[in-house]
């Protein structure tokens, strides 16, 4: 199906049919407690294999969104970009990686999906490879 994705002032991506308007699924980007961040979802970008990039503040997610559109049907990996304010612009990369914008430079943020290789953080999650992050 067509999707249409849409953020709120309170940190959560609404995913809407394109069809009929009906709402599919809504996804928490930054919590009340997200450090830097107002919570106002102000960017969002679609890629061709069905996810979504979101930033609120500093906090970046990346869901993926399955074939049914519906909430038990995605992965949400998220993560807290260490910049000087808050994230101005959001794209997808040819390879899969998500380009984060923001002052003072570009940060490549690769999803645990579309890595190589990975890396664990001290919690055991996945967070792609090991340039995922860096300033370019």
């Amino acid at each position: 199906g067509s999707w249409i994705a849409a953020g709120d002032q309170q940190g959560f991506v609404h995913i809407l049919s394109a069809e009929n308007g009906a709402a599919l699924m809504r996804v928490s980007v930054a919590a009340a407690s997200a450090r830097g961040t107002g919570r106002w979802v102000e960017r969002l970008a679609w890629d061709s294999n069905r996810r979504l990039a979101a930033a609120a503040g500093r906090v970046v997610a990346c869901l993926e969104v399955g074939n049914s559109g519906q909430e038990s049907d995605q992965r949400v990996e998220r993560w807290d970009v260490e910049t000087q304010s808050a994230i101005t612009a959001l794209a997808f990369t040819g390879d899969g990686a998500i380009a984060v914008a923001a002052y003072g430079g570009i940060r490549l943020m690769r999803p645990a999906a579309t890595a190589s290789a990975t890396e664990s953080d001290k919690t055991g999650q996945s967070w792609g490879t090991k340039g995922s992050g860096d300033l370019l």
